[in-house]
């Protein structure tokens, strides 16, 4: 009751939030049945590789200094091997 009295803002954020993580639970949950679990982990793995990658083109989403080379070709090569990987393995699906 104190935190809403301070901030209904932060709480309807919040309470958002658990809407939104349930709403992506239940998908997740009808991926899982509906392909295979090999392939729900794949997704998961995309995401964070995709995620990476935008966090690698776009230099407002980045919150450290990328790291100089050899160390940042071998995190491209990382990220679009990876890409590479889930788009052939969802091809053979």
């Amino acid at each position: 009751k104190h935190v809403w009295e301070l901030n209904k803002t932060t709480m309807a954020w919040l309470f958002l939030s658990g809407v939104f993580s349930f709403m992506y639970n239940i998908i997740q949950f009808s991926i899982v049945h509906t392909l295979s679990p090999s392939a729900t982990a794949f997704g998961g793995n995309f995401n964070k590789a995709a995620l990476i990658f935008l966090t690698l083109l776009l230099p407002f989403l980045r919150v450290h200094e990328l790291p100089g080379p050899p160390y940042i070709q071998v995190i491209w090569g990382a990220v679009i091997i990876n890409i590479c990987a889930f788009s052939y393995y969802s091809y053979l699906q």
